[in-house]
């Protein structure tokens, strides 16, 4: 999961080659992308889909506002498996959800994507109702599947480091409506997971 950090700034160019180039690096099966952006021209997932041969999706959700007006900000997936189906769910304040349904031979992956508000100034209340909007939307699609259940996986934006307060921003707690099912699990979180793991490759 990765914010792309829109087209801000003057070096956009450049990052969107960077981006290209690490995603062809790693070789991932699956992207999340947050504040990845949209115009009449055409959308970075559609670009980065046709240079790697990966699968694009965008949906447009609240975000910062882009400097050029024609530019929208949003959410993307991009997927190295065929896409079984694609929804967007609306979340609290203007924010959505983006679920993609992978198909994985005879099994699917149902992977959903979002981001948090960015505001230092953002009540902590609202950040934990879309917080918890999006957590028990996950629960609720592993609850809606087979006794055998696909696997579902969450990678979210959430706009704060784990543990510790950012930029005036709290960490959010898992919330209890989606822990209540014995088919949730709480995520890590990708910055410290990777931190640790380059301590461990040192």
């Amino acid at each position: 999961t990765w914010n792309v950090w829109g087209r801000f700034g003057d070096r956009w160019l450049r990052r969107q080659r960077a981006i290209a180039e690490t995603v062809r690096g790693q070789r991932p099966d699956f992207v999340a992308l947050q504040e990845t952006w949209s115009s009449d021209a055409g959308a970075q997932t559609g670009q980065l889909g046709l240079e790697l041969g990966m699968t694009p999706v965008f949906a447009p959700s609240r975000m910062p506002p882009d400097p050029d007006p024609g530019v929208q900000l949003g959410l993307g997936i991009l997927s190295r498996f065929p896409l079984r189906d694609v929804e967007q769910h609306p979340l609290s304040d203007g924010t959505v959800a983006l679920r993609a349904e992978i198909r994985l031979g005879t099994d699917s992956l149902h992977f959903i994507t979002s981001c948090l508000d960015w505001e230092e100034d953002h009540q902590q209340q609202r950040r934990e109702g879309q917080g918890e909007d999006h957590c028990v939307l996950a629960a609720q699609e592993a609850e809606q599947l087979d006794p055998e259940p696909d696997a579902v996986v969450l990678a979210s934006g959430g706009n704060a480091a784990a543990g510790r307060q950012a930029r005036g921003i709290q960490p959010l707690p898992m919330p209890a409506r989606a822990v209540a099912t014995s088919k949730c699990r709480v995520a890590r979180d990708c910055w410290t997971t990777a931190q640790a793991d380059r301590r461990t490759q040192s």
